[in-house]
């Protein structure tokens, strides 16, 4: 085994002892180290190759080219630009990079991205006076890069793309299982010995068919990859076409081979129509119809003896519509019945993520195994059918952090519309790319909270309750919901970042949090940091998001000024956008904030200006000229700093009149308050153009609580 660079091998979260395993069984020789999502071995183009061919749960492969400890950015631009790409690509390639990983730092992995990049163009180009393309859709070839903490390493990504596209699905169409995590699932159900012996294989719900492909493949020998349009090292400059094509030939004689030895079948089953078709495109995609059989059938319905198999392994509903549980309750009894009716099953295996709705069906004690599917923790339940301890009920373990039978009339009410409102925010999120978002704002009369997702975070806090709520009834309450909630993001208790707003003596309206909560969150690109459990707020104002994009948008060589700015994220982005910004607030805690997202985003402070002053004050006072003004005052204050209190609907004509003179002749103030009866004073509407534009400043996220915000344009008329 020739062994002249370090191979990556990556999958899916969960998947590493199945590739290891795999990796060992394609190359008996090589030394494979397992860690989170990847295993790491020694080889060379040979072994790129039969791993790009033969694995069924790896996701890519990469072939590294320099690793390093690095301590800033300029110092991983010298590590990348220390390799002699000109041995791998020319200026005729178009390439992409992939940059995964974050640190201190490097908060940007466009960033890390763009520094390689560079890299790779200066080398090529200051040796042949040509420069490559980028094509981030469809490169030549793909280049990785990876960070962690400070060691760095970058290299070729070999596989060109997700192994898990086999080729056999037309068009490119996703299957809701992913290929590789069906082939790691048929693994530890034991398929490949089941086969090995001639055993069959069935799938009572099908969908659209990667289970019964899949364990088509493995059980003909077919190399996973064998239909494949084409690899990532078809372009590369070392790769070798007659190394290649006898590690193709070879796959395609084992095809042979295989097909002919295979002496089970296996069998789909669906009721759906659409599935049926989608199955049966899979099938003839990737030219298994020999050996696999779809059929529509009902799983109410006996299932015929003919189509008894040794293995059965099935993918079935999770359920996400609301008020289907007894539905689905009687779909998983009804599928527990039938598969115990079938003669000479020896396994029986569900993948679920609703362990809770296998309790059911008339089996039990089975063993288990925690996957990730997608977003979805997942679990495999495996069913010994020849044993007389799996007949018979039995509740196996719930995998919720609160089984939903515990939960009371109003919890299971309060987790419906917490599962409704996620399915309704999904696609918004994943179009958007959306990182913070809110998904519930007291909806619900009985519950009266607001929920937002940070990330991987939840951030939970209480609304005051009104006084003829007695304490102990609304603390009740409170709880009840967090259970809820818990169940329905399967987050624990401990780990919900939950404020609770109780009426209290004092100034205090929160109780105190016991330690602080920082990390970091993605918007429009830009690392921003949260804080979600010492503050009152976060750091973020969410419902602020469409003004804040609007302002990075009209941002580019302008003059920003912000004006109680809190932690001046806006300020931030219109930096971001090649803005010069001033941004003001009492606070020293809050810039101070401000200024450290400034620094982790490249920012340089020198061109931007934080002043610490009570917003009023300095207004009445100040001078310059600013082309866009964002003004947004809090409702009221009596903050011990300020000579006099606050009140918006009192004081924000003044207030409005005092910015309008630093706002250049042609600029934009942007006035927004979140006082629910607030009203504009009429005669600044004969002073200045005024366009209330709150509609198109809530976003989807808040489209239930429309009165969040009110916001205005003023203009010089």
């Amino acid at each position: 085994m020739s062994a002249n660079y370090t191979l990556i091998v990556t999958c899916a979260g969960g998947l590493e002892r199945h590739l290891a395993d795999e990796i060992q069984q394609i190359l008996p020789e090589a030394s494979v180290a397992q860690a989170l999502g990847q295993v790491s071995l020694e080889g060379g183009i040979e072994e790129v190759y039969r791993i790009c061919l033969w694995s069924r749960v790896a996701s890519r492969v990469l072939l590294q080219l320099a690793s390093a400890r690095v301590n800033d950015v300029e110092e991983l631009y010298d590590v990348a630009a220390s390799i002699p790409w000109l041995a791998h690509l020319g200026p005729e390639h178009s390439f992409a990079v992939d940059f995964r990983g974050m640190n201190k730092w490097l908060r940007h992995t466009n960033f890390g991205g763009l520094k390689i990049k560079d890299a790779i163009v200066d080398v090529i180009r200051n040796t042949t006076g040509e420069r490559p393309n980028v094509d981030t859709e469809d490169p030549a070839i793909r280049v990785y890069g990876h960070l962690q903490r400070d060691k760095f390493s970058v290299g070729l990504d070999m596989s060109g793309g997700g192994l898990h596209r086999r080729g056999y699905r037309a068009g490119g169409g996703l299957a809701p299982l992913r290929e590789t995590l069906a082939a790691a699932l048929l693994y530890q159900s034991g398929w490949p010995v089941i086969a090995a012996e001639g055993g069959s294989f069935l799938d009572p719900m099908c969908g659209s068919g990667t289970f019964v492909v899949e364990a088509a493949m493995m059980a003909t020998d077919m190399a996973p990859g064998l239909n494949r349009e084409s690899f990532g090292f078809e372009q590369w400059y070392r790769h070798s076409d007659s190394i290649w094509e006898s590690i193709y030939r070879e796959a395609v004689t084992r095809d042979q081979q295989g097909r002919a030895a295979f002496e089970g079948h296996v069998i789909g089953l669906d009721l759906s129509h659409k599935a049926l078709q989608a199955a049966q495109r899979a099938v003839a995609g990737a030219t298994l119809g020999r050996f696999v059989k779809i059929h529509k059938h009902d799983i109410n319905d006996e299932i015929d003896p003919d189509w008894t198999a040794d293995l059965v392994l099935t993918n079935p509903p999770y359920g996400e519509r609301i008020g289907e549980e007894t539905e689905l309750a009687g779909l998983y009894q009804q599928l527990g019945n039938r598969v115990a009716a079938l003669p000479n099953v020896r396994t029986f295996g569900v993948f679920t993520s609703r362990v809770d709705l296998c309790q059911h069906m008339p089996l039990r004690s089975p063993k288990r195994n925690k996957y990730q599917n997608g977003d979805i923790e997942a679990f495999l339940l495996r069913f010994d059918m020849s044993s007389e301890d799996s007949r018979g009920y039995g509740k196996p373990l719930p995998t919720a952090i609160y089984e939903r039978e515990r939960l009371s009339e109003e919890g299971l009410m309060l987790y419906n519309r917490l599962k409704k409102n996620q399915k309704q925010l999904k696609a918004w999120v994943k179009r958007e790319h959306i990182s913070c978002y809110r998904v519930y704002d007291a909806d619900l009369p009985e519950f009266s909270v607001a929920i937002d997702v940070y990330g991987d975070q939840l951030h939970v806090q209480e609304y005051a309750a009104p006084s003829t709520i007695p304490e102990a009834k609304a603390a009740a309450r409170f709880k009840i919901a967090l259970t809820a909630i818990s169940a329905a993001f399967d987050v624990p208790l401990a780990e919900l970042n939950s404020k609770e707003r109780r009426r209290q003596k004092g100034t205090s309206q929160y109780e105190s949090a016991p330690e602080s909560k920082r990390f970091f969150v993605d918007e429009f690109g830009h690392s921003i940091e949260v804080e979600l459990a010492s503050y009152l707020d976060t750091g973020l104002f969410l419902d602020h998001r469409p003004l804040r994009r609007r302002i990075m948008n009209e941002a580019k060589s302008k003059r920003f000024l912000n004006l109680f700015c809190y932690t001046a994220v806006a300020s931030l982005h219109a930096a971001m956008a090649g803005a010069k910004t001033t941004s003001v607030d009492m606070s020293r805690t809050y810039l101070n904030w401000a200024k450290d997202s400034f620094r982790r985003n490249y920012v340089t402070l020198a061109q931007h200006e934080f002043e610490q002053a009570n917003c009023v004050e300095w207004l009445a006072n100040a001078t310059g000229e600013y082309d866009i003004i964002m003004l947004d005052p809090p409702t009221f204050s009596n903050s011990k700093r300020m000579s006099d209190v606050f009140d918006v609907q009192k004081d924000h004509e003044k207030l409005i009149d005092d910015a309008m003179r630093l706002l250049a002749k042609d600029g934009t103030l942007y006035f927004s308050n979140n006082y629910r009866k607030f009203k504009l004073e009429p005669g600044l509407a004969e002073r200045y153009q005024i366009e209330n534009i709150s509609a198109s400043t809530i976003d989807v996220d808040f489209k239930r609580n429309p009165k969040i915000h009110q916001c205005w344009i003023i203009r010089h008329g």
